[in-house]
């Protein structure tokens, strides 16, 4: 007597077979090959062969999207892992020195500081201001900091959790806010989330001023600057 199928099994003709873009785009050259080899053939038709250079046609545009999906695969990748490494420092009072340098070597000191303020051993390998200095600009600019590792990262903002009221108190750090570095998509639901908190909230907190004014910020640049 024969078993009942297993109506939950997977035929082995619908089983996917996944493989890499490598060796996807590696047997598209070798069908765009074979495909070549025939156009050059004398006993093929001319209506054949125009239906070949027309596969081969598709076989070239193929190669050019796999390719540009692994050049977008490997750019992202590249860019979450300096985001894992990375703080943006929102609040921080620029300097007024007319030199560009002069002003990049006191965010420099001043980071080099607040790091220290919160137990970061580390060195930033990169520290700027993100966007373009204008004068008319009601709040400093965000302060990209982008540390050696990811750890160093997990300290900083560690001690921030810990050390933010206190440093809050110093001079010229009372709006200071520091968070990880956010993509795009992840900028856009915090500032939904923290909006939709504010706006159901009926007693404002003593700081409530200074986070709605660094929430308001924070969403006007928020298309501008991100990472």
């Amino acid at each position: 007597m024969k078993r009942p199928m297993d109506s939950t099994a997977t035929p082995p003709s619908t089983k996917v077979t996944r493989i890499s873009a490598d060796a996807l785009a590696g047997q598209i050259d070798s069908l765009s090959a074979a495909v070549n080899a025939m156009l050059v053939q004398d006993d093929i038709s001319q209506a054949v062969k125009l239906q070949f250079g027309v596969l081969l046609t598709t076989l070239h545009t193929c190669q050019h999207v796999i390719e540009s999906l692994n050049n977008n695969a490997n750019n992202n990748s590249a860019e979450e892992q300096e985001r894992r490494r990375s703080l943006v420092i929102i609040g921080l009072p620029e300097n007024s020195s007319a030199l560009p340098s002069e002003r990049v070597r006191q965010d420099q000191k001043v980071v080099s500081g607040i790091l220290d303020e919160l137990g970061v051993e580390a060195v930033p390998t990169t520290t700027y201001r993100m966007g373009r200095p204008d004068v008319h600009r009601a709040s400093p600019r965000l302060v990209k900091v982008v540390l050696p590792a990811s750890v160093h990262q997990h300290i900083a903002l560690g001690g921030w959790k810990k050390e933010r009221t206190r440093l809050r108190s110093l001079p010229n750090w009372g709006r200071l806010l520091i968070r990880p570095s956010l993509s795009r998509e992840q900028l856009q639901a915090e500032y939904e989330q923290r909006q939709a908190k504010r706006n159901g909230m009926t007693n404002h907190p003593p700081n409530a001023n200074i986070i709605s004014t660094q929430l308001h910020e924070l969403g006007r640049q928020m298309n501008q600057n991100f990472h």
